[in-house]
């Protein structure tokens, strides 16, 4: 018996399969409200000639759970007989507008195939031997279920017992019934997986619900493992879920046009594009800005805040963001959305940013975001909100220059150095032998006129300090603790690296619309994003 490796999905008017090879998944994703769960249903409904190979476990699923079950018909048949009696109903969506909200009451039934089975099991067994034959018992089906199950949770020990199933925790042993919802999940998905006939097509609608995120990559792991006899079709909003089925087919549902159909499209992984971040664009349907940072960072909060036109994606570090921007732009098939890079200044050079800039990836204006929090207009702001006068704006820009004073030589070195690793990170790769190598590299660090890059950051650090020039010292001042030193100013402090200036902003933008829409129409002239 093979198993099964294709899957029909009407598009256009026309079915369209999808072939998986011996070892592949397939991954289904899209946007809310694309159709996801429906496809699952189809896929179920029009499948007839291998109905009894097709298990589609629903997101919506029971998870009631029995004190006592009683053995039945031992037969895979009859369970699925059971929980899929209504298999013949119209096929049309529209005479089944509520599938989506359709609850499985399966729970049950498969605790007593489960339990039939292992006394099925031990019968036969115990027949052969009467009859002076020599067999081992292996674990019944219930007791491979078991003992995934007590694999998966380490806290607790499950046993069965002659109609019941019981957990023994911190040594008091109490009925399967009180199971979480999360550890009934586990058992139930365990025991759909390992029950399937040979060669099941398995439509798996959110197998990540109710299952802890540390545990659910592990556990369709060993499912897999254990069964790899059956095709997995995925159906996911979990992004990092959809990223760990590293052998699957990616199938991005766009829309579901109706009568049957779907707008969809089989997606490759994209170099330089990590899947869990390609899975976030096809679910998007906002445009896309790649920042620095990650979730919790002040990149990601004020980004978000401030332009809720962009799903806002912190990516890590700027190269990372400068990776990410590109990749997905060289993609023909996904030009659906518009997707930019946001970075930090940090000492770039005005021709590599106008590089980055003529790729979608926006520089900004000052040397790192958090110098965004202390532009001019923002400063004004905030003083007015708490009641000081513009004297207490002009001290905290005069101490962010006396700042820069001080720490002169040390951002001019900073400076001289990043403009020498931009020249020397600019190399043409076409020599082909070793002398024409070592010509050229010499030839690379001789035109480097260190004393020169110096002067001319000192002449352009020491005019920014004589003119008293606050934007200019925003744009070339790199220093993580400027809006703590101005904070006091303020009557504001920062505890534990969390500053107090930067959460009253970001409140701020949330509680106050007429103050978001004012910082948003003073910063967006430092992003050079288009808004």
């Amino acid at each position: 018996m093979q198993r099964i490796n294709e899957l029909i999905i009407p598009k256009d008017d026309k079915d369209k399969s999808i072939i998986v090879n011996e070892s592949e998944q397939i991954i289904i994703v899209g946007g809310n409200g694309v159709g996801k769960s429906r496809l699952g249903f189809y896929i179920e409904q029009n499948n007839q000639d291998i109905l009894n190979k097709i298990i589609r476990i629903s997101a919506q699923r029971s998870l009631s759970l029995s004190k006592e079950i009683y053995a039945d018909n031992h037969s895979y048949e009859n369970f699925k007989e059971k929980t899929q009696k209504d298999i013949k109903r119209q096929k049309k969506f529209e005479d089944f507008i509520d599938f989506e909200q359709e609850m499985l009451f399966d729970f049950d039934d498969l605790l007593i195939y489960l339990f039939s089975k292992h006394q099925f099991e031990i019968y036969e067994h115990r027949k052969i031997s009467k009859k002076g034959i020599e067999s081992e018992l292996g674990l019944t089906l219930l007791e491979k279920v078991i003992q995934l199950w007590n694999m998966f949770i380490t806290n607790k020990k499950m046993e069965e017992d002659y109609k019941e199933l019981n957990i023994t925790f911190d040594g008091i042993e109490h009925n399967a019934s009180l199971l979480s919802d999360g550890e009934r999940v586990i058992f139930y998905l365990i025991g759909q997986v390992l029950a399937s006939p040979p060669c099941s097509i398995l439509v798996i609608d959110e197998p990540e619900l109710h299952i802890h995120k540390g545990l659910h990559k592990k556990l369709w792991d060993e499912l897999e493992n254990q069964r790899p006899d059956n095709l997995y079709i995925y159906i996911t909003h979990d992004l990092s879920f959809a990223a760990s089925r590293s052998n699957a087919k990616k199938v991005w549902i766009k829309d579901y046009i109706g009568d049957d159909l779907w707008d969809w499209e089989l997606i490759e992984s994209i170099d330089n594009l990590p899947d869990d971040i390609l899975f976030e664009l096809l679910g998007s349907r906002k445009d896309i800005l790649f920042v620095e940072g990650d979730p919790d960072s002040y990149d990601t909060k004020l980004y978000t805040l401030l332009f809720s036109e962009y799903s806002v994606i912190p990516v890590g570090g700027c190269n990372n963001v400068i990776r990410c921007t590109e990749a997905f732009n060289s993609q023909k098939k996904l030009h659906h959305l518009k997707v930019a890079g946001l970075i930090d200044r940090d000492r770039r050079v005005d021709l590599e940013v106008n590089n980055l800039r003529k790729n979608n990836i926006s520089v900004l204006d000052v040397a790192e975001v958090e110098n965004i929090f202390l532009i001019p207009e923002i400063l004004k702001m905030i003083s007015d909100h708490l009641a000081f006068s513009n004297k207490n704006v002009e001290k905290a820009q005069s101490l962010i220059i006396k700042r820069l004073q001080e720490k002169k030589n040390e951002q001019i070195s900073l400076h001289t150095m990043s403009e020498i690793k931009f020249q020397l990170s600019n190399i043409d790769t076409s020599r082909k032998s070793l002398s024409s190598i070592k010509e050229y590299i010499n030839q690379k660090i001789s035109n480097l006129d260190t004393d020169q890059i110096y002067s001319n950051y000192e002449e352009k650090i020491e005019k920014i300090i004589i003119e008293n020039n606050y934007e200019e010292a925003l744009k070339v001042f790199n220093d993580k603790s400027l809006v703590r030193c101005i904070e006091p100013i303020f009557n504001l402090k920062s505890e534990k690296g969390n500053s107090e200036l930067i959460n009253l902003i970001l409140r701020l933008l949330i509680k106050n619309p007429n103050f978001s829409k004012q910082i948003k129409n003073a910063v967006i002239k430092y992003t050079n994003l288009k808004s």
